[in-house]
């Protein structure tokens, strides 16, 4: 194998301890799931409004939830289909457009906009879930009109999608 193409024994314990930004991953237990599920629900929602719109579903996105750390409140591997969402924003009214802004880094490695709500490096209080998936859409190339409607309807869903049980 080629040594390039791995990192040294060293680095990857370093960066397994320490973490990004003094974030450690979580070890997997029925609590940690059950954080993670809630991150892997709405990527199926992002997968059926994507379906709903004519665009391929999205790669297998890696997701880790973290503890500790500076106040991100999340963060990806630029176009490497891997997110890491902190245990704090779990549960907040913001972690559906986080997760949106982190799968725009994670699979388009889309960078940071400061003219755009929903690449913005702050979280942006006026932006709302719904404008937030019309941005997120266009990123891929969707064609989305301003209604709401049919946005919304896949936003209320809460449980899993069946189609994925």
């Amino acid at each position: 194998m080629n040594k390039r193409n791995h990192p040294s024994r060293q680095r990857r314990e370093r960066l397994g301890k320490e973490g990004h930004r003094g974030h450690h991953e979580m070890k997997m237990d029925d609590s940690v799931y059950q954080l993670r599920r809630q991150v892997i629900r709405i990527i199926y929602k992002v997968n059926d409004l994507m379906a709903d719109h004519g665009l391929d579903a999205l790669p297998r996105i890696q997701v880790r939830i973290v503890d500790g750390g500076c106040g991100t409140a999340g963060f990806a591997r630029m176009g490497r289909n891997a997110v890491w969402i902190p245990k704090s924003t779990i549960g907040k009214d913001y972690l559906y457009r986080v997760v949106l802004h982190e799968l725009l880094h994670a699979v388009l490695a889309i960078e940071h906009d400061l003219n755009c709500k929903l690449m913005h490096t702050h979280i942006q209080p006026d932006l709302t879930d719904a404008e937030a998936t019309r941005i997120f859409l266009r990123y891929f190339g969707a064609e989305v009109d301003d209604r709401v409607e049919d946005i919304t309807e896949h936003l209320s869903h809460t449980g899993p999608n069946p189609s994925y049980v």
